[in-house]
């Protein structure tokens, strides 16, 4: 029995223990002991709401206890934490046992016990891991009928600033689970889950962190196109009026990142510091006319005499001469030497050869190529570079110039 009363830790909280303290102080105080001859101890003893004060040679607690007619059961706990033999002021505290209930889960255990929460715990064998919380104080003791119930923690993970980290919480929403983890949301900040939703096993909060850059930068105001019709010209021709240049602009930029990747990127304004000038273009809207000859169209837009007829091979029946030479293409400049516009079906010759105004109809040599009724109206520039070129065809485009390059042609003078 008396190894029952060593080692008891003082409990805090205990308002009956406090009470029976300060009542025992006040009757040490006001109590006066008389001894003769051997020396007498004065005790108190706390049990059964009831404080008992025990004169005794002994100080031996058995001792103590039996002359206080105090029995100690199985269970009961003796508290000597204010126990002093040889003191004026000692005080032995007895706890009887009581039941208690402990739930834990769906499982309950009934103790007699007479110590704290904590050795009741431990004598039903329950076990806390980290997070597990109980309704009571550790420190508190047991009274009879007390039901302690033990809410065993579960993990949550909070995956935020790239880092996954797992956390055990009994109950609670994920703004409180956020706060007990040190997490701090930010402003803009995105969460996948409300604030205010309660936690359950398992659950995965994830933080996206969200910040904002701001940055102006300047950039190219490109020009745009503007095209006219010009009616004196053809479909497939065009001409530059006004040349087109660029400008310049600042535009301010809001980018968006989330955990430091941009995710987007938009424009919050846009200064012009230089207009951009518009570029005007000509398109002709007249259709060229096609004058077939021997099934082949030619390239001149001259429509041929009504008495020229051709033979089989495409040549004139009838003419005044037969020049043959090698012939070449242009497609530069707007007038011609005689002050008549470029037109297809113009050709420039060597004056001294072929006068201005000559009618001619021009075939290439072997066929392929039929230029066709033509009038002799410019100077080529064969004229002074000895290239021994007898023609040179105006013509629309750079490509057909280009197909065309230098080949021998058979040009036949018509007047």
């Amino acid at each position: 029995m008396i190894n029952k009363m060593k080692g008891v830790k003082e409990r805090s909280g205990h308002q009956l223990l406090q009470m029976v303290i300060a009542i025992f102080v006040i009757i040490a105080c006001t109590a006066t002991t008389v001894a003769a001859g051997a020396k007498v101890y004065t005790t108190h003893v706390f049990a059964d709401n009831e404080l008992i004060k025990v004169v005794s040679f002994s100080t031996e607690v058995e001792d103590i206890l039996n002359k206080a007619n105090v029995v100690i059961g199985e269970n009961d706990l003796v508290d000597m934490t204010y126990y002093a033999p040889e003191g004026e002021n000692s005080l032995i505290y007895v706890y009887r046992a009581c039941e208690v209930t402990i739930v834990d889960g769906k499982q309950k255990y009934f103790v007699n016990t007479a110590g704290s929460v904590e050795s009741a715990l431990e004598i039903a064998g329950i076990k806390l891991d980290t997070g597990d919380t109980v309704n009571f104080e550790m420190d508190k003791y047991v009274y009879d009928g007390m039901v302690i119930k033990v809410t065993r923690a579960f993990g949550v993970t909070i995956i935020a600033d790239g880092k996954a980290k797992s956390y055990n919480v009994t109950k609670g929403t994920v703004a409180q689970a956020l706060e007990n983890a040190g997490v701090k949301l930010g402003e803009n900040d995105k969460i996948n889950v409300k604030l205010n939703k309660k936690v359950k096993e398992g659950m995965k909060i994830i933080i996206e962190r969200v910040t904002y850059d701001t940055h102006t930068e300047t950039e190219t105001l490109a020009y745009t196109t503007k095209t006219v019709e010009d009616p004196s010209m053809y479909k497939d021709q065009t001409k530059v009026l006004e040349e087109g240049k660029n400008g310049t602009k600042t535009v301010t930029y809001e980018d968006t990142y989330i955990d430091g990747e941009l995710v987007e990127s938009k424009v919050l304004k846009t200064k012009v510091k230089k207009e951009a000038t518009q570029r005007v273009v000509a398109k002709g809207t007249k259709s060229r006319p096609v004058v077939k000859v021997s099934g082949k169209k030619t390239m001149s837009e001259f429509t041929p005499p009504s008495d020229l007829k051709l033979d089989e091979n495409g040549r004139p029946t009838k003419y005044k001469k037969l020049i043959t030479g090698k012939a070449t293409a242009y497609c530069s400049g707007t007038t011609c030497s005689t002050g008549v516009k470029v037109k297809q079906g113009y050709v420039a010759v060597n004056p001294r050869q072929i006068p201005y105004g000559t009618k001619m109809y021009i075939v290439s040599s072997d066929g392929k190529w039929v230029y066709g009724y033509s009038i002799a109206a410019d100077t080529g520039g064969f004229v002074t570079n000895g290239s021994g070129t007898t023609v040179d065809l105006y013509m629309y485009s750079y490509s057909d110039c280009i197909n065309f390059g230098r080949r021998n042609v058979e040009i036949y003078i018509l007047d």
